[in-house]
């Protein structure tokens, strides 16, 4: 999938008389998801692209959506078994997970709703998150720009903490490795941040050659992955994040146009060397050069 992930291919005659931003809009989500290991069913685009077109509600997607799962009438979490009085406070990872043995060994996530199945709990955050992002992407949801970790941080919430009311939103307070290498350290956090907001702030989008835009952007997510201020979902808040940059500026961020192969070989190789501070932004400039395309 080194070359992209387009639904559009896949499913054609779901677009047919869709208007293109629409299209556009629906098809890099999911090529966005996609890098984050979510394999789309024809299903999901399908509502994906009535959600888009406004033939349906906000509310219907999600209770269609989650009718697909097996979920039927839910709307808020003590209507589902298993439900419980949550506990919202953050204080370290562990806090983030029920215990092993309770789940067979096999960590889940706390969440709001109570759901104890790994799988399950997935699928349900796919659906509440991708009715979020397209709110916010349609201005449903409004999202101050301010262009820094703050901004970040408001999206991540929008999306997660109707699941993660403990983590969503918030800078996490605890170290995060994933591989050979570790994010940043809690008090590393800001100043990745303050590089990313530097760099947008001194450029002049609206005037940005195209170069220099693919350029800035690749430094931009540099930073932004290096930092992963939340406990999950920093892929897809870090691309809404940078649409929404990208929004200022004559050109559009496609994301189905690269695979998750390469989009995650390419993320990981731009994080610093052990020992090292600075980001290796350069094995993602091929990357954004790939995804960057002509707004309108």
């Amino acid at each position: 999938m080194a070359g992209g992930y387009d639904v559009r291919a896949l499913h054609p005659d779901l677009f047919e008389g869709v208007e293109a931003t629409s299209a556009r809009r629906v098809v890099s989500n999911f090529g966005s998801d996609a890098h984050e290991g979510r394999q789309a069913s024809r299903r999901d685009v399908e509502l994906a692209v009535l959600l888009a077109t406004k033939r349906i509600s906000p509310h219907q997607f999600q209770d269609r959506a989650l009718a697909e799962l097996g979920l039927f009438g839910f709307d808020a979490p003590d209507l589902i078994t298993g439900a419980e009085l949550f506990d919202a406070t953050y204080p370290d990872f562990s806090s983030t997970l029920y215990p092993l043995g309770e789940e067979g060994g096999v960590p889940v996530m706390r969440n709001a709703w109570g759901i104890r199945d790994g799988t399950m709990l997935q699928q349900v955050e796919y659906v509440l998150a991708e009715r979020a992002r397209d709110s916010i992407q349609t201005g449903e949801i409004a999202i101050e720009r301010t262009y820094d970790l703050a901004h970040a941080r408001r999206m991540h919430a929008a999306m997660f903490a109707e699941l993660y009311p403990n983590w969503a939103g918030a800078v996490r307070p605890h170290g995060l490795v994933k591989g050979p290498h570790a994010f940043a350290q809690p008090n590393q956090i800001d100043n990745y941040w303050r590089n990313a907001t530097e760099a947008i702030r001194n450029a002049d989008l609206p005037a940005l050659p195209r170069r220099e835009f693919v350029t800035t952007a690749a430094y931009v997510y540099a930073n932004i992955n290096q930092a992963h201020f939340g406990r999950e979902g920093n892929g897809r808040t870090g691309k809404l994040f940078l649409e929404q940059v990208a929004e200022i500026t004559a050109f559009e961020l496609d994301y189905s146009r690269i695979g998750p192969g390469l989009w995650n070989e390419r993320s990981k190789s731009s994080r610093p060397d052990p020992g090292y501070l600075a980001v290796r932004q350069a094995s993602l400039v091929t990357v954004f050069d790939q995804i960057t395309v002509d707004a309108g």
